[in-house]
């Protein structure tokens, strides 16, 4: 095996191609991070016999959190200090003006929050489901953290007040809820 890959080390051929999946992590067009955790997540499964499925999706979820943990670790360079590639999820809004509602959901676009498989939308009316107040519901305990960074942040973008709360998840597809927020903007 060749020590030089285009004219570079291995080394620092290594360390190229490191710097390149952190950037692209935050780049806007996360189609290659989408990609990349559904090669990785193929990838554990196929390669976990032995291994009941709950392990297999433990052990898949625990991966997939440590990869965004990295993405996010790495993108405290940028102005919003983290990224939400590899979760998707979606933005409510009840009772809001149009700039609030379309201030959070452009600050969830802009972090990267997929919203593929959910709607999002701003109501005439109050639906059984929306929560009481502008709140960020996330859906395992280690998103807690992230979940209140998310609030700070759209406390900014909207001059509107908001909590972070653990859903119940029962519109959160099965399997999904390590990497799923659903954004309730209310006033």
């Amino acid at each position: 095996m060749s020590n030089d890959i285009n004219g570079i080390g291995l080394v620092e051929a290594m360390q190229l191609q490191r710097e390149q999946l952190y950037q692209s992590f935050n780049d806007p067009d996360r189609t290659f991070v989408d990609a990349y955790l559904a090669f990785v997540t193929c990838t554990l499964l196929h390669n976990s016999d032995g291994l009941s499925v709950v392990e297999k999706i433990d052990q898949v979820t625990r991966v997939r959190l440590e990869i965004n943990g990295a993405s996010n670790r790495d993108a405290t360079r940028t102005d919003v200090g983290f990224s939400l590639a590899g979760f998707r999820g979606s933005v409510f809004g009840y009772n809001v003006d149009q700039e609030s509602f379309q201030g959070a959901k452009s600050l969830m676009e802009d972090l990267g929050l997929n919203f593929s498989g959910y709607r999002s939308y701003l109501s005439q009316e109050a639906l059984g489901w929306f929560a009481e107040q502008s709140t960020v519901f996330y859906y395992v305990e280690e998103n807690r953290g992230l979940a209140e960074r998310l609030v700070e942040r759209l406390e900014q973008q909207t001059g509107l007040q908001f909590v972070a709360s653990r859903g119940a998840g029962k519109a959160v597809y099965e399997g999904q809820e390590a990497y799923t927020f659903f954004i309730h903007v209310i006033n």
